[in-house]
């Protein structure tokens, strides 16, 4: 029976440690002294002391890995030696059979895989005999650590001279795998036999340093990819096999996990594609807490780096369809499984989804059945929504976007069919998130939305939570700082609707139409506007090609048609303000794009732009703007008809001198004499220069100015007309005469005198002086 390892804190462990090393060197030194002489005996017999130390059991792993380099390196004098006198003397005699009469097996055995690999490079008995005999006779240690090192001393020492060749009598590729095979069979045993030794309380302990060692064991790995003689037939037949076979049947999670990672990693990628549903077959049995995720996903990914390497050189096998191979071991795994994770069936999931978009990007279907599948598994496991931030959540969100981040376009997500289905899987909450991270991905694409198709799925499916009110959510949507936002995002995709047809960007604006007049008034608040400005587009584009479209007056007529039940939408939901922004900007657009009907068209959106103004807009400062906008836009629109013009300019001017307050009164009337003068219609041949109507706006103004109180805003108010007059006689309206000038002036200098607050009379007076010294310049 071995000795016990009695537990000791790190500063015994230091001073075992260097109690063993400085045996080690000193019979280290000794060996080499009686080397030097030629007295191999005596060499061999300081060896075996320095080796005695190898036998104990008092050690962790890592500090008896220190001690185990240093023996080695020792061993490493007596190997030279041996073959220095192999090549002076031709042979060693029978030391063979000499060192197995050491007392203690540890050093014996040590010293037997010594000579064997000097008796094996100095070729004096065959290759497969030696390897067959040592590897068997490394079985008389059982002890797990020190029967791994000895192993790995086997294996070290003697991984030189492994036999390749396909036949010969000193052994084949096929005695080199045997013997690796062989012992790392034999070291995987004692590695899992270390688990099982010691108090249960100790168990976390004995996991670390079975961890410390897990790199012995794969060393057999690493040197059986490394056999130049290895082909996929062999390794598919002889070799994955037996290692796949050891791995389930050790039914240890730690070795299990790690021997899989091991495989994966250590041999080529061309072995993996022939050997892919042995491999994944194997999954199923493993031990319930290891981490198979970890192992397919490990393996998804080399195949997709693998294909990414060889896919121009055309070196790819195209005979092994992988998406087909690891669909179906994947489902029978999951299936197989019952313990696994929701969220690590999903990685599964995502991994396998990069594979397919890398591999087969043109074959949407796979994508689709892959949605499917992934919707299908967490159904069996009851899972029918997932909840917010919960990790199945994040994983199913990861797998959603996937293809976003990996098809090199968005009109390909587009097409995926089964986006609707997983989007439904979600609350409201994560939706939301999903949505506007959809909307960010199109924006920074700059993805031209060109058909009505790529429209319905992007905004009736993947913004539909940014663009409607879901189920679940608060019926009245706040105007939050969040929710402002996000409809900027809704709005910069909307403005990437370009097609490259105007009739197919019709269709596509008819059905945003369709989908943005039935939302909420919060959304049709952001949305309606640049829908009604996209329209405006249109119809400027199809203008632009009248000469190659006979159909075009029709359709802008219907565009402005649409124009006009969007912005009522608006209006309906109380932006009348905005709704009155909306249809003076479309009526400039009518004006510049003149068909037919422009004039009762315009005349319309006019029309409803006075009709809300007068209902809804109470607000003094809100009136004075519209109407100063009202004013502005009238001036710049061309295309009404005399009696229209005269209507409406004059509905303006009574508009303005309605106004609450009475500088407001005067200024928007002042502002009303533009409309007789540099204004135009559809019947008149340019400016109409109506200098009548403009002194009447004028002796208006002068009117209302008169009745206000205060004699500082009555001054101001004359020295505003007569700046007004003095711009209308620079602009030639001969109507404005001196006399007249002269009569505003006294008038100003009059008031100016009855202002009592020195300040405002210092202010009114500056003004009327540069009004004055600008007369005098430009007149007289």
């Amino acid at each position: 029976m071995p000795p016990k390892k009695i537990q000791m804190d790190l500063s015994d462990q230091d001073k075992i440690r260097n109690e063993a090393l400085k045996i080690v060197r000193r019979e280290g030194f000794e060996m080499k002294r009686k080397l030097d002489e030629d007295d191999l005996m005596g060499g061999l017999k300081h060896a075996s002391t320095m080796l005695s130390e190898m036998r104990t059991s008092m050690m962790f792993p890592k500090t008896y890995y220190e001690l185990y380099m240093q023996a080695s390196d020792e061993l490493r004098h007596l190997e030279s030696y041996l073959l220095d006198q192999l090549e002076k003397h031709g042979t060693i005699g029978d030391l063979y059979e000499l060192v197995q009469y050491t007392g203690n097996i540890v050093p014996r055995l040590y010293l037997l895989i010594t000579v064997g690999a000097v008796f094996v490079k100095a070729k004096q008995v065959p290759t497969k005999d030696v390897l067959r005999d040592l590897v068997e006779m490394c079985r008389g240690v059982q002890h797990p650590l020190r029967g791994l090192f000895l192993r790995n001393y086997l294996l070290a020492t003697i991984k030189g001279q492994l036999p390749e060749a396909q036949e010969g009598e000193d052994g084949t590729i096929m005695d080199s795998i045997n013997f690796i095979l062989l012992n790392f069979s034999e070291m995987n045993k004692l590695w899992v036999r270390m688990q099982h030794q010691g108090h249960s309380r100790d168990r976390k302990k004995r996991e670390e340093e079975r961890l410390q060692l897990r790199l012995l064991v794969g060393t057999n790995l690493v040197r059986l990819s490394q056999l130049e003689g290895v082909d996929t037939e062999v390794y598919k037949k002889q070799i994955i096999p037996h290692l796949l076979e050891q791995v389930v049947s050790c039914r240890d999670p730690i070795a299990q996990e790690y021997l899989m990672e091991s495989i994966i990693q250590v041999f080529p990628d061309e072995f993996h594609l022939v050997t892919l549903e042995m491999l994944l077959g194997s999954c199923a049995p493993l031990h319930h807490s290891v981490n198979i995720k970890g192992i397919v996903v490990s393996l998804i990914d080399r195949l997709v780096q693998y294909f990414k390497r060889n896919e121009e050189s055309g070196v790819v096998n195209t005979e092994i369809n992988l998406y087909k191979v690891f669909s179906a071991n994947i489902t029978k795994l999951l299936e197989n499984r019952k313990t696994i994770l929701p969220e690590d069936a999903v990685s599964i999931q995502i991994s396998l989804l990069r594979l397919t978009i890398e591999c087969y990007p043109s074959n949407l279907d796979y994508v689709n059945e892959l949605f499917q599948t992934a919707k299908s598994t967490l159904s069996k496991l009851d899972i029918v929504t997932v909840a917010p931030h919960s990790a199945v959540c994040q994983e199913l969100v990861a797998l959603v976007m996937e293809p976003f981040k990996s098809f090199p376009d968005i009109a390909t997500v587009l097409k995926i069919d089964t986006h609707g289905a997983m989007f439904a899987m979600f609350e409201s909450e994560t939706r939301h998130d999903l949505a506007v991270d959809v909307a960010r991905k199109i924006t920074e694409a700059r993805f031209s939305i060109s058909s009505d198709s790529e429209a319905d799925v992007i905004f009736s499916t993947l913004l539909h939570p940014l663009v409607s009110v879901e189920e679940g959510s608060k019926a009245v949507v706040e105007e939050t700082e969040v929710f402002v936002l996000d409809m900027t995002l809704v709005a910069r995709v909307m403005a990437l609707i370009k097609a490259e047809e105007l009739d197919t960007q019709a269709q596509v604006l008819n059905r945003m139409k369709n989908i943005f007049t039935k939302g909420s008034p919060a959304h049709g608040h952001h949305t309606i506007p640049t829908l009604v400005f996209k329209y405006l587009a249109l119809a400027k584009g199809y203008y632009d090609s009248r000469d190659s479209d006979d159909m075009w007056e029709k359709k802008c007529v219907k565009i402005y048609s649409f124009v006009r039940s969007c912005v009522l939408k608006l209006c309906d939901f109380d932006f009348y303000e905005l709704g009155i922004h909306l249809f003076l900007q479309a009526s400039l657009a009518v004006s510049a794009t003149p068909v037919e009907k422009s004039d009762h068209i315009a005349y319309d959106y006019f029309t409803q732009v006075i009709t809300s103004y007068e209902e809804e807009i109470g607000d003094s400062k809100k009136q004075v703007s519209i109407m100063n906008l009202v004013v502005g836009t009238l001036n710049k629109i061309s295309c009404f008809s005399g009696d229209n013009y005269s209507t409406l300019s004059t509905k303006c001017a009574l508009l303005c001198s309605k106004l609450i307050k009475k500088p407001d009164q005067c200024r928007g009337v002042c502002n009303c004499a533009n409309l007789f003068w540099s204004s135009t219609h559809a019947e008149a041949d340019g400016e109409l220069h109506d200098g009548e109507q403009v002194m009447k706006c004028f002796k208006k103004a002068l009117k209302i100015a008169k009745s206000c109180a205060e004699p500082s805003a009555q001054a101001t108010l004359y020295v505003e007309i007569f700046d007004a007059c003095l711009a209308f006689k620079k602009r030639g309206c001969e109507n404005v005469s001196e006399d007249y000038l002269s009569k505003i002036e006294n008038v100003i200098k009059e008031t100016i005198g009855s202002i009592e607050d020195e300040e405002s009379n210092t202010v009114v007076q500056d003004q009327f002086d540069k009004a004055l010294a600008y007369k005098k310049t430009n007149f007289f």
